[in-house]
């Protein structure tokens, strides 16, 4: 009996896409931003309920974004507890906006190829700049099948980066860090650069469906 009025006490997923719809009209207002809103759930393939909620508009919304996304992540975080808030069973929210996501991961996999060229040619083991878990994810995941090279994770919280190791550096080879110049003399990359011409045009993108 317990378990009959569970299941009709359940909102169906139109019911919980609207209530979305209404919290994220709720953060947009309070934020004072002029943008529409495309809601759809999906499952993952660990059988979560995911809900995106894409943000799209005209108005600038590169301040929704943040300094590599960091404004992006905390307003996801604001509305997952907001969705969440009673829920015996949370759902997981991915935010977006004007698909910075997507473009961000593929500026990422550029910069993880690039790099891992760059310290095959050298022999040189690459450290890439700090990212949150996320990112760091894509760097390895972008890599793994390069059978030249391995990634690993190093350092703590906030300092936490990939290293790129090139299977052909000398054991004690130079580590060589990431920004500005990325090798001693070496002008053909610069990860920064590509992660900043991203930054500058992620308000004015297009908006975009993400699937990843």
């Amino acid at each position: 009996m317990v378990k009959d009025k569970e299941v009709k006490g359940a909102k169906s997923d139109v019911e919980v896409l609207e209530e979305v719809k209404e919290k994220v009209s709720t953060l947009l207002g309070y934020l004072e931003v002029d943008a529409q809103a495309k809601i759809q759930m999906e499952v993952a393939d660990d059988g979560r309920k995911v809900v995106r909620v894409d943000v799209s508009g005209d108005d600038d919304l590169g301040r929704l974004i943040g300094r590599m996304g960091s404004s992006l992540r905390s307003l996801q975080t604001v509305l997952s507890l907001l969705v969440n808030k009673g829920r015996e069973e949370p759902l997981y929210i991915a935010l977006d906006v004007n698909g910075y996501r997507a473009k961000r991961e593929e500026a990422l996999k550029q910069m993880a190829l690039r790099a891992a060229d760059i310290a095959k040619k050298r022999a040189r083991v690459y450290e890439l700049p700090p990212m949150n878990p996320a990112e760091r994810r894509v760097v390895h995941m972008a890599l793994a099948d390069d059978e030249e090279v391995t990634t690993e994770s190093a350092g703590e919280g906030m300092s936490r980066r990939v290293m790129i190791k090139p299977k052909n550096a000398p054991e004690g080879a130079e580590t060589v860090s990431g920004g500005g110049n990325a090798m001693a003399g070496d002008k053909e990359f610069d990860e920064n650069e590509i992660l900043d011409d991203m930054e500058m045009s992620e308000a004015k993108a297009e908006p975009e469906d993400i699937s990843a």
